[in-house]
């Protein structure tokens, strides 16, 4: 009975574990991103950010990066670092940007977000313990954005989707619903594809689903290069498809911007210095599963219940 315990002890010790956190080092690379910007110059390529994920933001590990599958998500983040001596503040970021000499857990901040965290320490490498996060408040503001790549032409699709609670797991476009063409997600983050049938009418449509498993779709009167839309429906985390049929022809334009992101640069070092010296390259499938945690902490909770009832009869 005694090694029966022992064996569930040790069990229950491996779930815990394994239900943890993610835990690596911090490190803080740039100030923040200007509202002209609007992300361009970083490995995410957005062409536009809502206000805290300008200012509050993070550059991703490489291995967590995923050839930009967790762009555009959040992440609550806090200090376990000795020096923060107990401080342990939750702050909330963005991904909009990856680090290739990071490890598994460490995230690169701005400025902004490193002070927060660590409540203004001088630069430095901390122990952090992280999280992924819905994105709400202001890491969401109104409707869904789309920007076009100026790359982009009637036969070459290149767009970015932005403001999303769950980020963005693939896109579709296309003259009807019926004739949608899949897009590809390159490692700057922009979905893209030469089209069996160009853009030369209108309406045409615009379909994504998110990491939450949702569909949302907006119809389009205009497609300049350069240029960002505001879709009629706001995000929204229901369970079915979310469909708006009117049509949006305005939004904030940012043509005047930095140049186009399918070369995108920026890539954060992971050093506490904070060159930004890296570029992207390459082109990757957007098909890739991505995994959300919830479910899986709220079984293993469960089970660490169950096992500490069976050690205390």
């Amino acid at each position: 009975m005694k090694s029966v315990i022992n064996l569930l002890i040790i069990f229950s010790v491996l779930l815990i574990v394994s239900s943890a956190d993610f835990t690596g080092d911090a490190t803080e690379y740039t100030k923040g991103v200007s509202t002209s910007d609007g992300g361009r110059g970083y490995n995410c390529g957005f062409m536009w950010l809502p206000t805290n994920a300008r200012t509050h933001f993070a550059a991703l590990n490489a291995p967590d990066y995923k050839d930009a599958i967790n762009c555009g998500r959040c992440a609550t983040v806090k200090c376990i670092d000795t020096r923060c001596n107990g401080y342990a503040k939750e702050v909330k970021v963005m991904i909009i940007d990856s680090c290739p000499e990071c490890k598994t857990g460490d995230l690169d901040f701005s400025l902004p977000a490193w002070n927060d965290i660590t409540n203004n320490y001088a630069i430095d490498r901390f122990k952090i313990s992280w999280k992924w996060d819905v994105c709400d408040g202001q890491f969401v503001e109104g409707n869904i954005r789309m920007g076009i790549d100026k790359g982009a032409n009637q036969w070459f699709a290149s767009i970015s989707i932005s403001n999303t609670q769950y980020g963005v797991t693939s896109v579709r476009i296309g003259l009807t619903m019926d004739s949608l063409e899949e897009l590809t997600r390159r490692n700057d983050n922009y979905f893209f594809k030469t089209l069996a049938k160009p853009i030369q009418s209108f309406p045409y449509y615009v379909e994504f689903t998110d990491l939450n498993g949702d569909k949302y779709s907006n119809s389009f009167t205009d497609y300049t290069p350069g240029k960002v839309y505001t879709w009629n429906k706001a995000t929204t985390t229901s369970t079915s498809t979310s469909t708006s049929t009117s049509t949006s022809t305005s939004g904030s334009s940012s043509s005047s911007s930095s140049s186009s992101s399918s070369s995108s640069t920026g890539t954060s070092t992971g050093t506490t210095t904070g060159t930004s010296t890296g570029t992207t390259t390459g082109s990757s499938s957007n098909n890739e599963s991505v995994v959300t945690t919830d479910g899986f902490y709220f079984l293993i909770s469960l089970l660490q219940i169950v096992i500490y009832l069976i050690l205390i009869v």
